[in-house]
C-alpha cells in the first residue's frame, strides 16, 4: 500500500508539472497572440491617424485653391466694374458734348429764325 501510495504520489507530481508546463505554454501563446493583435490595432491607428492628416492637408490644399481663385475672380470683376464705370462716364460726357451742340444749334437756329 505504501508503495502505490507512492507512485500515485509520483503520477501526482509529474502531472502537475505538466500542467504547470501547459499553462506557461498556453500563457505565451496566448501573450503572444495579444502582442500580434495590438500591434496590429497600433498600426491601424497608425494607418487612420496618417489617413486622416492627409485627408486634412487635402482639404486646405484645396482651400488655398478656391481661395485663391475666387481672389482673382473678385480682383478682375472690380477691375472690370472700374472699366466699366469708366466707359459709362465717357459715354456720358461724349452724349452731353453731342446734346450740347445739337442744343446750340438748334438755339442758334431758333434766334435766326425769330429775328427774322
Amino acid at each position: 500500500a505504501h508503495m502505490a501510495f507512492g507512485r500515485w504520489a509520483e503520477v501526482w507530481q509529474e502531472r502537475k508539472r505538466q500542467r504547470v508546463l501547459v499553462q506557461r505554454c498556453l500563457g505565451k501563446l496566448a501573450q503572444r497572440t495579444m502582442a500580434a493583435g495590438f500591434e496590429q490595432w497600433a498600426s491601424l491607428v497608425q494607418d487612420m491617424k496618417a489617413a486622416a492628416e492627409a485627408r486634412e492637408r487635402a482639404a486646405k490644399a484645396l482651400a488655398y485653391m478656391t481661395h485663391r481663385t475666387l481672389h482673382g475672380a473678385f480682383g478682375r470683376w472690380v477691375e472690370m466694374r472700374a472699366e466699366a464705370e469708366q466707359q459709362k462716364a465717357l459715354v456720358a460726357r461724349s452724349l452731353a458734348r453731342v446734346l450740347k451742340r445739337a442744343m446750340a444749334a438748334g438755339f442758334a437756329q431758333w434766334a435766326e429764325v425769330w429775328q427774322e
